[in-house]
């Protein structure tokens, strides 16, 4: 209970410390907002930027600027982006020292060496030698109040490789903005640079060669097959590291964020037609010498796999009782690999 109330705690806090400069803050954490969600990388859950790191980051950049007034939106944003070129910072980010440590503090309160401990706990033992880089904290972005958290804590070496893919692009565009606003050039031009700045970079069917479909589907007959779709969406991340990022010609995954079909529609896979489903796509970036096509003993196993430990070992095993009063036929897991032309033919998005 104490540590759902963190988040309610941690908005009473920056609203007192953005007191001054509420317009600014606002309009530049919702300009973020829209740019991360265009470029992909906003979703916590998914181990991408959220509404709560993004506010606590731009409420420490306006409170460098004291009681002077605020910079220029632009600069903001360039500020912020630029904290993330930065692989690993050398402290965490913090609004706030905690002061007056109880016991009850030093149980809940975040530290760096209980965070690099429930890290390393996520990694099965058999996989730590092949996933350790995914255990460092690299942005570790802290909660003020009481109990304080990392924010950024599903952020892992994969997902980092996105966002500063992402953050180097609009930083890029944020200059140009810049130079054209400093030079003078008319209103025509920096509302274009605006523009461009905030759309989508491209549609991410197109942002990689190879993808993974994941289809979670239930039917109407079901009663657990929507907490069942919830279930796989908190598993995906982990188990992408686990079971197709351990393969050696794997660079990275990158999980859309939005959901391509919301689990109360019914589903426009013909296979699935006559279900409800949710599906998420999966773009997969290869090492530079893997040429080859993805067939195989290796990837065909690496698919099962992921199948197997959400829905079975996952799910099944954690809710026998479900399990058993609905079998396997009234909700399932399914995981399709596409190339982007396949997913470019395939759905009209």
């Amino acid at each position: 209970m104490v540590l759902a109330l963190s988040g309610y705690r941690s908005n009473l806090q920056i609203n007192l410390m953005t007191e001054y400069n509420k317009h600014s803050f606002h309009l530049a954490l919702l300009t973020l907002k829209v740019w991360a969600k265009n470029n992909h990388i906003y979703g916590t859950q998914y181990g991408f930027f959220g509404g709560p790191a993004l506010s606590i980051i731009l409420c420490y950049i306006l409170n460098l600027y004291g009681n002077n007034v605020p910079p220029p939106i632009f600069i903001l944003l360039k500020n912020t982006l630029e904290l993330f070129t930065f692989r690993f910072w050398n402290s965490p980010l913090m609004l706030e020292i905690p002061q007056n440590y109880l016991n009850i503090r030093n149980l809940l309160d975040w530290n760096l060496n209980k965070e690099a401990e429930n890290r390393l706990k996520l990694i099965p033992t058999n996989l730590r030698n092949y996933l350790i880089k995914h255990s460092q904290i690299i942005w570790p972005i802290i909660t003020p109040g009481f109990p304080t958290q990392n924010v950024l804590f599903n952020i892992n070496d994969s997902t980092s490789q996105i966002i500063e893919r992402e953050v180097n692009k609009g930083l890029q565009k944020l200059v140009i903005l810049q130079d054209n606003i400093n030079q003078n050039k008319p209103l025509w031009t920096v509302k274009n640079l605006w523009g461009n700045f905030l759309k989508k970079e491209e549609k991410f069917e197109e942002k990689y060669k190879h993808y993974l479909c994941i289809v979670c589907s239930y039917s109407n007959k079901s009663e657990y097959g929507s907490d069942f779709c919830d279930f796989v969406g908190t598993r995906i991340r982990l188990q992408l590291l686990f079971s197709i990022e351990i393969l050696p010609f794997i660079s990275f995954c990158h999980l859309n964020p939005k959901k391509l079909k919301k689990e109360d529609e019914k589903c426009f896979l013909k296979e699935e037609e006559n279900n409800y489903c949710t599906i998420w796509l999966v773009g997969i970036s290869t090492k530079q010498w893997y040429k080859q096509k993805f067939e195989g003993n290796d990837w065909e196993n690496a698919l099962k796999d992921f199948v197997y430990y959400i829905e079975h070992f996952g799910f099944r095993k954690k809710y026998p009782e479900i399990s058993a009063k609905e079998g396997g036929n009234l909700f399932n897991l399914n995981v399709l690999y596409l190339t982007s032309e396949q997913v470019k033919n395939k759905w009209n998005f």
